[in-house]
Order: C-alpha cells, then sequence, then structure tokens
C-alpha cells in the first residue's frame, strides 16, 4: 500500500493529476486520509450519480485537456452528491424522530424519494449521529433497494442472514450491508429486523460510542514533528487507525461553517502560547453551549490542512466537553 501511495505522488498521469487539482490539494501530498475524504468520494460520485465509466476514463486518459474536463464533471456529481444527501437526510427526518421517541432498537427509513446511489451515506450518518442500526430504503414499484450502517454491538449481516428467505441478493460485513428486496416484503421484513435487533439489543440506553484515546499531549507539544512521527504509520485506516488524541484548550473563536452542520475553533492554552485552528464536523449544533474563553477537553486526530497551496496542522474534533466534566 505504501509503494501505491508512493506512485500515486509521482503519477504522471493526467487524470490523477486533474483529480488532485479539482480536490483543491497539490501533487505529492496524497495519504490515506486524502483518498479516503477527497479523492474517493469524487471518484465514487460516478458510480452513485451516474456511471463509474466516467471515473475509469478519468484515470486512464492520456489527454490532459479531457481530463481535467472530466475531474470537472466528477466535482460537479460530488457537489450533487452532498446536496441529494442532505436533501434525503431532511426526507428521512420525520420517520427518525417518531422511531427515536418510541425508542426503536434500529432505524428504518424508506421513501420512494430517496435513491439508491445515496442511501448508504444517509444510513451511516443515522447510525452515528443516534448510534443505532440504521437501514435506508429506495422504494420502487416491484424491488426496493436498501442499505444499513451499524454499530459495534450488532452484526447487520448477520441479521440478514436470519432474513435471507426475504430478500432477492444482500452481502456486506459487520458494519455495512446492501441488499434487494421484492417491495411487498418490506412491512413483514422490517417488523422481523426489528424483533432481531430487540433481541439483541436489550438495554438501548447504555448504547453509546466510545473512543480509545492513545495519549493525552499538551497542545503546545502538537507540532510539525508529531504531525511528521504519525506520518510513518502510513497508511492508515479501520485496521491501523490514526493516533487518536486529548488535549485540554482555551476556546479563542466559536463559529459554524457548512449552514451550521459543522464547527471552526481557534484554540491556545492561555495568553502567549500557540495557537491552532480545530475542525469538527457535523457538531454544529455544540456552538450553543460553547463560547470563547471557554476551557475544553477535545479528543482528536492531528491532521494537515491545506487551503489555497498553504498547509496548517489542524486539529480533527472527534468529540469535545467542557474542561472538568465527566
Amino acid at each position: 500500500v505504501r509503494r501505491g501511495l508512493a506512485e500515486l505522488n509521482r503519477s504522471e498521469r493526467p487524470g490523477i493529476t486533474a483529480l488532485i487539482a479539482q480536490a483543491g490539494m497539490r501533487a505529492g501530498t496524497v495519504d490515506s486520509t486524502a483518498i479516503a475524504f477527497r479523492l474517493g468520494p469524487r471518484i465514487n460520485a460516478a458510480g452513485r450519480l451516474a456511471h463509474a465509466k466516467l471515473a475509469y476514463r478519468l484515470l486512464r486518459t492520456p489527454d490532459p485537456a479531457e481530463a481535467y474536463t472530466l475531474a470537472a464533471e466528477l466535482e460537479d456529481l460530488n457537489d450533487a452528491r452532498r446536496t441529494m444527501t442532505d436533501a434525503a437526510q431532511i426526507e428521512a427526518e420525520p420517520q427518525v424522530q417518531a422511531q427515536m421517541e418510541a425508542d426503536a432498537s434500529v432505524l428504518v427509513v424508506r421513501s420512494p424519494a430517496l435513491r439508491s446511489g445515496i442511501v448508504g451515506l444517509v444510513a451511516g450518518k443515522l447510525a452515528e449521529r443516534f448510534y443505532r442500526p440504521a437501514v435506508v430504503i429506495e422504494e420502487g414499484e416491484e424491488f426496493a433497494r436498501g442499505s444499513a450502517r451499524s454499530i459495534e454491538e450488532f452484526n447487520i449481516t448477520q441479521a440478514l442472514d436470519g432474513l435471507s428467505e426475504m430478500l432477492v441478493r444482500y452481502g456486506g460485513h459487520s458494519r455495512a450491508a446492501g441488499f434487494t428486496i421484492a417491495a411487498e416484503n418490506l412491512p413483514h421484513f422490517e417488523i422481523r429486523l426489528r424483533e432481531i435487533a430487540d433481541e439483541q439489543l436489550p438495554n438501548l440506553r447504555e448504547l453509546r460510542p466510545t473512543l480509545a484515546i492513545d495519549a493525552e499531549v499538551p497542545l503546545d507539544q502538537l507540532n510539525w514533528g508529531l504531525r511528521e512521527q504519525f506520518a510513518r504509520l502510513e497508511p492508515l485506516g479501520s485496521a491501523n487507525p490514526a493516533p487518536l488524541l486529548k488535549t485540554r484548550a482555551r476556546l479563542r473563536d466559536v463559529r459554524t461553517v457548512g449552514k451550521g452542520k459543522h464547527l471552526r475553533l481557534v484554540v491556545d492554552d492561555g495568553p502567549a502560547t500557540p495557537v491552532l485552528d480545530a475542525v469538527a464536523f457535523q457538531q454544529g449544533e455544540r456552538s450553543r453551549v460553547l463560547e470563547t474563553d471557554m476551557l475544553v477537553d477535545l479528543v482528536f486526530h492531528l491532521d494537515v490542512n491545506e487551503y489555497q497551496g498553504r498547509q496548517s496542522l489542524q486539529l480533527n474534533v472527534q468529540d469535545m466537553r467542557a474542561a472538568g466534566d465527566s
């Protein structure tokens, strides 16, 4: 994998060069995080909303002009994917709220308005937000296509094994799965899936995500030298996760971005100490309880942010709490 990353960074293929540029990156800066969160979503957008052949053509073309045209098409599709995912979450909200009020063990959202290419993205966001298994289904007249995302305590593919007689096809692993089902079987499928989840998740109020913190590091030790040490651990992924750190910091600035969905923070450790930027994705609601000069404990990955050719260290905040809270 390391060899593959090195070859990607020095690739002379026009399509890769155009894709990296379209993602706002510089050549030579591709790592596993960039692939997962910047390049991968753009490549995947082709298969989600159009045809995967578009991405294939981009990666194979020898023509720089065609490469930049195709990369721009992928960027447009990726923007459309974001918009559709946001709209689908709004579509899902009434169903989800009703199920959470009923203390449902698994969230099931289904609608003809959903699109199969994004149901997995919506399911993932629901599972992350509510920490419950989530299934999102595009209803068709004859068949329905669904995608499921789960939590550590519930093996979703194993659950589908128990419902296989109702499914046309299915597959996946313990935390993610996809399936096709005859539309007429959906009501019974939902009932049986809930029964399985009720049996395996009897104590819903005790369900909560956990973070395994690797080290507590003072803010003034978060520097490029530490980041370079972490870079030696590449490639990072589910079997080799990025180091998860904890630090205590003072909030110098708090604001929401992305239409209120995300948080942008500026933090330090007091007067005349280093200042660092931080981002907390999908945590915009926390802005209501945060204020400047507040002391907070942050749990984060130490990332590199690149903007207009300039690189800076950034804390990618996974969780936070007021300093001293248990």
